[in-house]
């Protein structure tokens, strides 16, 4: 059994949902509703200690209710059961766990399950269970949230292949051979996405990038290529029907170390005849004749109307206060 696999089990509830029977000195999570001769908690760790050994659970709770878990499993230690402070619902909850558990077990894959769940067929439940833990294991790298076609096959190259190999690398070792994004792969490989949740999105920014599977260094090739991430870009910029002020180059060398060169004008940057020449310019401004470049990247963003080259209004806010008489 994977000794790396955790479960909690939230058992804070306090017993206002299922009155009378359920009271707050005995929540429903410790009766026999059912009448199985076993409460709604004990059908929940006999679930999972199928799959997830008895010292790698946890059950947090009210510090009330902490003698009454241990009177339902009896296989836990006291030091398996987290007792809340004061109840804050599901999210404190799991962040308190979380946090516990990456303190013990930096490795540790975590389930989190309600203490008072019915479930009727077990087996196929067990079987989605398991399938969810073994995901990233078995999600190709080439899958993977940053590692392109040129990435991809270094990583094969070095024995990488889906997320547990990913997930033997150190973390020192995956940021020698990636750099900052070392860390990132590090952390997918254990389900960890640091990147903000952004619940309304509204676009900011159209780009692309074209990654090479030889690294170039000469100035034709690399026309000809920023001309095709040019073409590339257009054609998102009016599928997603964007425009904006400000153009900028990425260029990504064989090194893996990379720049940017941006530039704004008063016009919008919506066609070839604008955004090719602009790129033209900014790659002259890049030295790459010792360092071959590996990927070329074109952002449009800035959809800020074009600044008014009218002194008078130099200064001034965007807006007026409008008066209305009654």
């Amino acid at each position: 059994m994977n000794s790396n696999r955790y479960c909690v089990i939230m058992a804070g509830g306090i017993g206002t949902r299922f009155w009378p029977m359920s009271r707050q000195s005995c929540p429903k999570q410790f009766l026999d509703i059912l009448g199985t001769g076993k409460s709604f908690i004990r059908h929940t760790y006999e679930r999972f200690n199928n799959i997830v050994p008895k010292e790698n659970f946890i059950v947090v709770t009210n510090r009330r209710y902490k003698e009454l878990v241990l009177e339902h499993i009896p296989e836990l230690e006291e030091s398996q059961i987290l007792c809340e402070p004061i109840g804050r619902n599901t999210a404190p909850c799991i962040a308190y766990a979380a946090y516990t558990l990456k303190q013990n077990n930096p490795d540790a894959t975590m389930i989190v399950s309600p203490s008072d769940h019915l479930i009727l067929n077990e087996n196929e439940f067990l079987s989605i269970v398991g399938k969810a833990l073994d995901f990233i294991a078995a999600l190709p790298i080439e899958s993977f949230w940053g590692v392109g076609r040129v990435t991809a096959t270094k990583m094969r190259s070095l024995g990488i292949y889906n997320g547990h190999t990913l997930r033997q690398w150190s973390l020192d070792g995956l940021r020698k051979t990636f750099g900052k994004m070392g860390e990132v792969y590090y952390n997918f490989a254990r389900g960890i996405d640091l990147r903000p949740v952004e619940p309304t999105y509204i676009r900011k920014s159209v780009g692309c990038e074209f990654t090479f599977e030889k690294d170039i260094n000469t100035q034709a090739a690399v026309l000809i290529e920023l001309y095709h991430v040019a073409e590339e870009l257009i054609r998102r910029l009016k599928k997603e029907k964007f425009r904006g002020y400000t153009l900028t180059l990425k260029v990504k060398f064989h090194d893996f170390s990379q720049i940017t060169r941006s530039a704004t004008r008063t016009d919008v940057f919506v066609s070839m005849k604008t955004i090719l020449p602009e790129s033209k310019r900014l790659i002259k401004e890049v030295d790459y004749t010792d360092k071959p470049i590996r990927l070329l990247g074109l952002t449009v963003s800035n959809t800020h109307s074009e600044p008014s080259s009218d002194a008078n209004n130099k200064g001034k806010a965007d807006c007026e206060q409008l008066c209305l008489e009654f």
